[in-house]
């Protein structure tokens, strides 16, 4: 009637809109999808992932490597989906983030070891990339060439713990003191064991080797050096646990 008062009318059409349940369910199903964090975190945070690596290596003009990392993060995350690693890691995030704010020395040691480890790794690697040798004597070689290295992250880790231990709940923990002893003892043995298999590889007298004094003075070391950090381990608990009883 207000049109009609204004504007004379020839004629009416009507048109019924009528939209459709499917695409209108969709929508639904899509903004719930969106909102729902759970959802968000198993979907949509492995493509945001993807496209801001991928989007990085373009700004930096590198797509081969774009790539790699698209596959590696993709590779990881599904890694840690299948596995059900994700709790491991939050713990781990959440210890790590008390050890900053507490100061906690164990923290700083187990950071270190991990960087000596892969610098290790990387080292050996690249010392034994340009030299031409079969597959066993280049493993057996790699674990020659950071055998002290790993000795070295582990003794650096256990310390750590042992001091943060001792001055947090004043408390010893007697078996670490057994540690480096038992850790060069490892080390003296597997690096014997190592070099007769590395002259067995290259066809030399295994027996003959054994009475080298180099194979002999590895070997006892080892065994002499575990068996005093046991005594001493035992004496020093006998002593340092009775006075803890009796204080």
């Amino acid at each position: 009637p207000l049109v009609q008062s204004r504007v004379k009318i020839n004629a009416i059409k009507r048109v019924v809109v009528k939209q459709s349940k499917t695409l209108e369910g969709t929508y639904y199903l899509l903004s719930r999808f969106m909102e729902d964090e759970k959802m968000q975190r198993k979907f949509l945070l492995p493509i945001a992932l993807v496209l801001f690596v991928w989007g990085i290596s373009a700004l930096f003009g590198s797509p081969a490597w774009g790539f790699s990392t698209v596959l590696i993060v993709l590779g990881s995350y599904l890694l840690i989906r299948v596995f059900h690693l994700e709790g491991a890691i939050t713990a781990v995030g959440k210890e790590i983030y008390a050890g900053l704010r507490s100061g906690k020395i164990s923290l700083f040691s187990n950071l270190l070891a991990i960087f000596i480890v892969i610098g290790a790794i990387l080292s050996a690697y690249n010392v034994l990339s340009s030299k031409a040798m079969e597959m066993p004597e280049y493993v057996i070689k790699f674990i020659d060439e950071v055998l002290w290295w790993l000795v070295t992250a582990v003794f650096i880790s256990a310390a750590g713990r042992f001091i943060d231990v001792y001055f947090r709940e004043k408390k010893v923990l007697w078996s670490y003191t057994l540690l480096p002893f038992s850790l060069v003892a490892f080390g003296l043995i597997l690096s014997a064991s190592i070099d007769i298999l590395l002259k067995i590889l290259h066809n030399a007298e295994p027996l003959s080797y054994i009475l080298n004094i180099l194979f002999l003075t590895k070997l006892i070391g080892g065994v002499l050096i575990a068996f005093i950090g046991m005594v001493l381990h035992h004496i020093l608990e006998d002593i340092y646990g009775e006075k803890a009883q009796k204080g």
